[in-house]
């Protein structure tokens, strides 16, 4: 009997990633992984079809791009998993996610796709699709290097593109679905809201997960969104902010015009970097300027990063404080995972030697138990692995 091959994906804000995967885990490194592929890349490539289609045909050409690298047949392929950034009704296939145009609306994934799928290889494949904090979590307490490996109970804190979360309780993934998908207990970054004194609350579906409450902001008071405080977008832009303020030059560092286009939520307008290259080189320049100390932002990065750790540490505790009562935040270990969970200020050390970033987060969420992913892209699949 051949080997079950399993593509696993991650569908998030900025881009579609896949991995090849094997009972054992990913079928080579992650540098063998094929490359990811942008939404912006792919409205180049398609730019007569419509956002979903656009979307649909990208997957396929993503799963059909892996199995090529590795010179695997169709035949052998067993299970496509997608890791989604954002609310849905995973067992129906259906999901949303504002950043991402054809999904802004809840919209039925997993008919679509494998209707695409059967035609382009000729046969069905299954397809489970889940909410990227749980695939996250189940990666983190799946592989032996995973900082959930061997726990019983943990979170995995999403900072990325977005803000999310995924739990583990008793070993499984908790997914807290309460008759609307909008009140799904992951999307933290939506959930916790900061009011103009700098304060956060929790104004999601609460301990009641059958009762949802409203959780959009009002921006008339000045309430914002987490993610729009800490995730990566918006910390680009509030950099670019914070450095003005401070009377800093900045666009010159780049060579370019920073273009602080307004938000895509449409209840709030506030700056954002949405050219994903330019927010990726923004980020990296906040973390390289803090390790320089002859660099003249030195002091303004390495003050920006702790604010921004601070902040998330804040939000974090008045989560912790709402499901005090579940496993998962009594007894469970808090990783942050994703490109600024993971990256942000990283191997910028306070005079003690400790990670900066990581120890703002902890003094703001009153909780020592924080750490940062140590796994990279092999996390975002690990839940698609094909069973033994």
């Amino acid at each position: 009997m051949s080997e079950k091959i399993n593509i696993g994906l991650s569908i998030g804000g900025t881009k579609i990633a896949a991995g090849v995967l094997n009972a054992s885990g990913l079928v080579g490194t992650p540098d063998d992984q094929p490359e990811p592929v942008t939404w912006q890349q792919l409205e180049q490539a398609h730019p007569n079809l419509p956002p979903f289609d656009r979307a649909l045909t990208g997957i396929v050409e993503e799963i059909d791009t892996a199995l090529k690298k590795f010179k695997i047949k169709s035949d052998a392929l067993s299970g496509v998993g997608i890791s989604w950034a954002g609310p849905g009704d995973y067992a129906a296939g259906k999901i949303k996610n504002d950043k991402i145009p054809g999904f802004q609306t809840m919209v039925d994934l997993k008919t679509p796709l494998q209707n695409l799928i059967s035609k382009k290889f000729g046969r069905a494949v299954p397809i489970e699709i889940m909410h990227d904090g749980a695939a996250g979590a189940v990666g983190e307490h799946r592989l032996p290097n995973g900082a959930l490996h061997g726990q019983p109970h943990g979170i995995a804190v999403i900072v990325g593109t977005g803000v999310g979360a995924g739990f583990i309780e008793n070993g499984h993934p908790v997914y807290g679905v309460c008759g609307k998908a909008e009140a799904f207990i992951g999307e933290i970054g939506f959930h916790l809201i900061r009011s103009s004194d700098g304060s956060y609350r929790y104004r999601g579906n609460g301990a009641n997960w059958d009762h949802p409450v409203p959780y959009d902001p009002d921006p008339a008071k000045g309430e914002v969104r987490l993610e729009q405080r800490v995730a990566g977008p918006w910390v680009a832009a509030r950099f670019v902010e914070f450095l003005r303020a401070a009377g800093e030059p900045d666009q010159k560092r780049f060579g370019v015009e920073i273009p602080l286009g307004p938000d895509a939520l449409p209840s709030v307008q506030r700056p954002i970097v949405t050219d994903a290259a330019l927010q990726a080189e923004l980020l990296a320049s906040i973390t390289q300027w803090a390790i320089d100390m002859k660099h003249a932002g030195h002091v303004a990065a390495r003050t920006f990063i702790q604010e921004v750790g601070l902040e998330l540490g804040r939000a974090l505790a008045v989560f912790r404080a709402e499901y005090a009562d579940r496993p998962f935040v009594k007894e469970g270990r808090i990783v942050l995972i994703s490109t600024m969970g993971e990256k942000f200020g990283e191997g910028v050390l306070d005079s003690h030697g400790q990670d900066l970033f990581l120890k703002a987060v902890r003094r703001g969420a009153g909780f020592e138990n924080i750490v940062r992913s140590r796994i990279g892209v092999e996390r975002e699949f690990a839940f698609a692995m094909p069973p033994v």
